[in-house]
């Protein structure tokens, strides 16, 4: 009786082992997987990051090819209103010489009447 209840006392501490053992095993995979699982957590919010500030470095950059481009647009128009500008004032300048050259030409047609009325007299 006493080696029946050893046998049986060396098979449930065997079988207690393995248990153990099977539970020490499934807790280290429990570990592993939960490491696994923070670094996979780390790489994406990494990768996150970087997408972010990659985004904000492709609008910033956006931003100042639209701003550059607005520049350069404002720059045409100013470019052709000053041309139309310079032409109406081309215009207006040779329209003004032409009435002073007129009135200049009248100055010295009264200039000559009044000195063909004075070597008259």
């Amino acid at each position: 009786l006493i080696l029946h209840q050893n046998e049986s006392c060396d098979f449930i501490l065997g079988a207690a082992r393995e248990i153990i053992g099977s539970a020490r095993s499934a807790f280290s995979d429990v570990e592993l997987a939960a490491a696994k699982a923070d670094n996979t957590a780390k790489e994406a919010s990494e990768n996150a990051a970087a997408q972010m500030s990659s985004f904000s470095e492709e609008m910033q950059k956006q931003a100042t090819k639209d701003q550059a481009n607005l520049m350069e647009q404002v720059g045409k128009l100013v470019d052709g209103f000053m041309k139309k500008q310079s032409k109406a004032w081309s215009k207006s300048s040779k329209a003004v010489l032409g009435e002073v050259d007129r009135a200049g030409a009248s100055m010295c047609d009264a200039s000559g009447e009044i000195l063909s009325v004075i070597s008259n007299y």
